[in-house]
C-alpha cells in the first residue's frame, strides 16, 4: 500500500512539473532551501526495506522531467546553444558515483546520491525548460517562487522563535539558542541581501531605493542575528564581489550601514537580558573561533572531520570511492565517535568523486563566473549590470558557503540562470535581462554571436 501511495505522489509531482514547470521548479527549490531537513529527513515510505524520503519523490519526478525535456529538445530547433561539455561530464561522473558505491555500501550509495545529483537535476530542469520553451520569463517565475517560499518559511520560524522567547518558554542560554534556522536555510538570506544592496545602488526611483535599503537592512541584520559563521563569511565574500563589480557611492553606503546598525541596535535593545545570555555576549561567544579554532566546539569538530575524510579520500584519489560510506573520527569535545558527512563540500567531492570530480565542479564554477563577468561587461543598462553582478556574487557566496557545508540547490539555480543567459548570448540573440520585480525579459541592445 505504501508503494502505491508513493507512486501516486511521484505521479502528482511529475504532473505538476509538466503542467506548471516554472512554478513547480521554484517550489521545489524554495522548499529544499527553506526546509532542507523536512525534504531530506522526512520518511514517506519503506519499500523493500529501503527508506524513501520526500527528496526521493522530487528526485524521481525531476529525473523524468529532464529526460522528457531532453527528448523534446532533440526534436526541436536549438533556440539556445549547447550546454558546455563539463556540465555533462560532472553529471555523468556523479551518476557513476552511485555505481561505484553500491558494491560496498548497497542502498546507502543511492541514498547519499541525493546530496549530489538532486541539485544538478534542478539545474538541468531549468536549462531544458527554457531551451524547449524559449521563454526567459520563466526564470523570473522560478526565482520569485523559490525566494518567496524561503521568505515565508523564514518568517514562520522567526515568529515561532519570537513567541517562545517573549512568552518565556525559551531561555537564551548560549550562542546556539539564537539560531532559529539551520545554516543551510540562513544562507539563502545572502542572495536577498545582495540583490537589495546591489540594485539599491543603481535604482533611480527614491521610493523603490528606500524599499531595497530596508530589505537589505533586514536581511543583513538577520544574517548577523542568526550567528552562523559560515553564512557571515559567505555573505562577506559575496558583498565584496558585488561592490567590486557594481561600484558603490559613499553616500548610499553610509545610509545603508546606518540602517543595518539601527536595526541591529533595536534587536540588542529589545533582547535585553531576558535570557541568561544577551545577543552581544552571544555574538562575542560565536566569534571566539577566530582566536583559536581548535578551542571552539564546532570549529574543532569540523577540523577533525576534514582531516579524517581527506585521509579516506587519499585511498582512491583519482575517481573517489563513490557514495555510501563515511569516515569515523573521535571528537574529544563531545567525547563520542562521529560517523556523518563532514561539513565541507569540496572534501566530500574529493572523497566521493576524486580529483576528477573536484576538477569538473571547479571548472563549472570558474566558467560560470567568467560567463557572468563577460555578460556584465557587455551590458549597457545599469539595471542589467546590477543583475549580472548579483548573479555572480551569489555564485561566489554559495561557493564559499559550500566550504563549510554542502552545495545547495540555490547554488545550482544561479549557475543555471547564468548558463542559460550565456548560451542565449552565444546564439546571437543578445544578453537577456531579467527584471526580477516584474519577471519580464528583454534582449540586450548589443547582441553578440559566437
Amino acid at each position: 500500500m505504501e508503494a502505491v501511495a508513493l507512486f501516486a505522489g511521484y505521479l502528482l509531482v511529475a504532473y505538476i512539473l509538466f503542467r506548471a514547470p516554472a512554478a513547480a521548479l521554484g517550489l521545489i527549490v524554495g522548499v529544499s532551501v527553506a526546509r532542507p531537513q523536512l525534504v531530506m529527513l522526512t520518511r514517506v515510505a519503506v519499500v523493500a526495506g529501503v527508506n524513501v524520503y520526500v527528496v526521493d519523490v522530487f528526485y524521481a519526478a525531476l529525473a523524468t522531467y529532464v529526460g522528457v525535456m531532453y527528448l523534446k529538445r532533440m526534436g526541436s530547433p536549438r533556440r539556445i546553444g549547447r550546454l558546455p561539455w563539463y556540465f555533462g561530464g560532472f553529471l555523468i561522473l556523479a551518476a557513476l558515483g552511485v555505481l561505484r558505491g553500491i558494491p560496498s555500501y548497497g542502498a546507502s550509495a543511492i541514498g547519499e546520491s541525493r546530496l549530489y545529483i538532486f541539485p544538478i537535476l534542478i539545474f538541468y530542469a531549468i536549462w531544458m525548460r527554457v531551451s524547449v520553451s524559449d521563454d526567459f520569463k520563466e526564470l523570473g517565475t522560478i526565482l520569485r517562487v523559490s525566494l518567496t517560499v524561503f521568505v515565508l518559511g523564514f518568517f514562520a520560524s522567526a515568529a515561532v522563535f519570537a513567541f517562545n522567547f517573549m512568552s518565556g518558554t525559551k531561555a537564551i542560554t548560549d550562542s546556539h539558542s539564537w539560531r532559529f534556522t539551520p545554516a543551510a536555510e540562513a544562507a539563502a538570506l545572502a542572495p536577498i541581501f545582495l540583490y537589495a544592496a546591489g540594485h539599491a545602488i543603481v535604482e533611480k526611483s527614491g521610493k523603490r531605493r528606500d524599499v531595497l535599503f530596508l530589505v537589505a537592512g533586514i536581511a543583513g541584520t538577520a544574517i548577523v542575528f542568526l550567528q552562523h559563521r559560515s553564512v557571515w563569511v559567505a555573505a562577506f565574500f559575496g558583498t565584496v564581489v558585488l561592490v567590486l563589480l557594481v561600484g558603490i557611492r559613499m553616500r548610499i553606503f553610509v545610509v545603508g550601514a546606518i540602517l543595518v546598525f539601527m536595526l541591529y541596535g533595536l534587536i540588542v535593545f529589545t533582547s535585553g537580558t531576558k535570557g541568561n545570555v544577551t545577543l552581544v555576549e552571544s555574538l562575542r561567544e560565536s566569534a571566539t573561533f577566530l582566536e583559536n579554532p581548535e578551542e571552539d566546539e564546532t570549529a574543532s569538530w569540523r577540523l577533525l572531520g576534514w582531516a579524517a575524510e581527506l585521509e579516506r579520500g587519499l585511498q582512491s584519489p583519482v575517481l573517489g570511492e563513490g557514495y555510501g560510506g563515511y569516515s569515523e573520527w573521535y571528537d574529544p569535545i563531545a567525547r563520542e565517535v562521529n560517523t556523518v558527512q563532514v561539513h565541507n563540500a569540496y572534501i566530500m567531492l574529493f572523497s566521493k568523486l576524486g580529483l576528477v570530480g573536484l576538477f569538473f565542479y571547479t571548472l563549472v564554477v570558474l566558467k560560470t563566473v567568467r560567463s557572468g563577468l563577460g555578460m556584465l561587461r557587455e551590458a549597457s543598462d545599469p539595471q542589467e549590470k546590477a543583475l549580472h553582478a548579483w548573479l555572480v556574487s551569489c555564485v561566489v557566496s554559495n561557493t564559499v558557503f559550500a566550504f563549510f557545508y554542502y552545495i545547495t540547490p540555490l547554488d545550482w539555480l544561479f549557475i543555471g540562470i547564468i548558463a542559460v543567459f550565456f548560451s542565449a548570448r552565444n546564439t546571437g540573440r543578445g544578453i537577456p535581462s531579467l527584471r526580477f520585480g516584474s519577471g519580464s525579459i528583454r534582449p540586450s541592445a548589443n547582441p553578440k554571436g559566437g
